[in-house]
This record gives structure tokens, C-alpha cells and sequence, in this order.
């Protein structure tokens, strides 16, 4: 019979954590947000935004992007990491006096 050492066990159990905790393989760099879209797509193209910014940011590893396709309220969010969050080139987000 095979005995493994305790400390052969621990480090066994730390790889197989690290495993769990990492971004899966299927995790976008960008993610996408519209006031027309809905916390149940996967925000991973502009067909398929989140309606929040949370949404979209629990979907990207640290250093992602969320791109904000439309001005809405996202809601507040929570940073855990670093992130980008820009618009999509052509559209205004925040009003100016000569928008409104």
C-alpha cells in the first residue's frame, strides 16, 4: 500500500485548490454591458450584454475590460482587482450640455 506524507497531502490539496479558484479557460478579457441587456447573458460580446457592471465584472480576470455600450445606470460595483471599464468608440456616455 502507498502512504503519502503529510506534507506530500497538504501540497496536493493547495494545487487542487489553486485549480478551483483560477479564471476558467472559458473567461473572457472583455465584457460587455448595456441598459438593454441582462444579467443572464455572459457579457461576452455586445449580442450578448450584462444589464450590470458587477455582472460583467465577475466575469473577467484581473486586468479585463468592460465595455459599456449605452449610458444607464449599472448599478454600484465592488473592485476586487484591477479592471478597465471604457465605452464602445462612436457613443457618448456621459451627456454633455450640447447632448442633452
Amino acid at each position: 500500500m502507498l502512504k503519502l506524507s503529510e506534507p506530500l497531502c497538504l501540497a496536493a490539496g493547495l494545487i487542487l485548490a489553486a485549480i478551483g479558484l483560477a479564471v476558467p479557460a472559458e473567461a473572457h478579457s472583455v465584457t460587455y454591458v448595456s441598459g438593454k441587456g441582462t444579467d443572464l447573458n455572459d457579457c461576452s460580446s455586445p449580442a450578448k450584454p450584462c444589464r450590470t457592471f458587477q455582472r460583467a465584472i465577475n466575469q473577467i480576470p484581473s486586468g479585463g475590460e468592460v465595455k459599456a455600450l449605452d449610458p444607464a445606470d449599472y448599478s454600484p460595483v465592488t473592485l476586487h482587482y484591477p479592471i478597465t471599464i471604457t465605452g464602445v468608440p462612436g457613443r457618448v456616455l456621459i451627456p454633455t450640455a450640447a447632448t442633452r
